[in-house]
């Protein structure tokens, strides 16, 4: 089965800016990708609606609540949840693949694409990917688009967390600093300097796209 746009597809990948997440949104949004992954989309619909009310304007909220709303072939809602994530401004990547989906649901509205079958990854894992193929009706190409998008969005989960732990470590860095620097007005001032801070965050970001392209390259080792 061919398309313009699939599930798998529009979960590849997710812009590195978590790290300004609140704790509550950083859990919804865990617990959900972690429902996600265990096959329970009503669950995982449940946290990621309490995501996107507690951050309305968060793009990551909207977007895999759309990718879960897909799953569940809820086109209506899912488009709508692409809607608003492109009203967030997300990057041009993400844009791009709601923008596709949206296109795809039109001409697919009862969204017969290789979406995701209801089916948790780790029951691959175990040796019983054909079994559960045929006790879901599912094709093979189905099952491996669900493989390779529950392994991205389990990544995405493990970003969340270790942004948030980093997020913690930072404040710590704050607080604890003992550093002296000089501020561009000439004052002379004591703690975490904006330099050090800022090669921090870029260490974060540079662990995320590490861990990021290797869910990539998991998710697409599987045929």
């Amino acid at each position: 089965m061919q398309s313009k746009w699939s599930f798998a597809e529009s979960a590849a990948t997710f812009s590195a800016i978590l790290l300004c997440m609140s704790p509550a949104l950083a859990d919804s949004y865990s617990d959900g990708a972690a429902q996600y992954s265990a096959g329970n989309y009503s669950g995982a619909k449940i946290h990621l609606m309490k995501a996107t009310v507690a951050k309305p304007k968060s793009w990551q909220a909207h977007y895999q609540l759309a990718n879960t709303l897909v799953a569940l072939k809820d086109s209506a809602s899912a488009k709508r949840s692409y809607s608003k994530c492109l009203a967030c401004n997300p990057p041009a990547d993400i844009r791009e693949n709601c923008q596709r989906a949206i296109i795809y649901m039109n001409s697919n509205p009862k969204l017969a694409a290789p979406a995701a079958a209801q089916v948790s990854l780790r029951s691959y894992s175990s040796g019983k990917g054909d079994s559960s193929a045929h006790d879901t009706g599912s094709s093979p190409s189905i099952n491996v688009e669900s493989r390779r998008s529950q392994v991205l969005v389990e990544t995405e989960a493990d970003i969340v967390k270790m942004k948030e732990q980093e997020k913690h470590r930072l404040e710590e860095m704050h607080n604890n600093a003992n550093e002296t620097w000089i501020h561009p007005d000439g004052a002379i001032k004591q703690g975490l300097s904006p330099e050090a801070e800022k090669a921090f965050n870029k260490e974060v970001e540079e662990k995320a796209a590490a861990m990021r392209e290797q869910g990539k390259r998991r998710a697409a080792s599987f045929r």
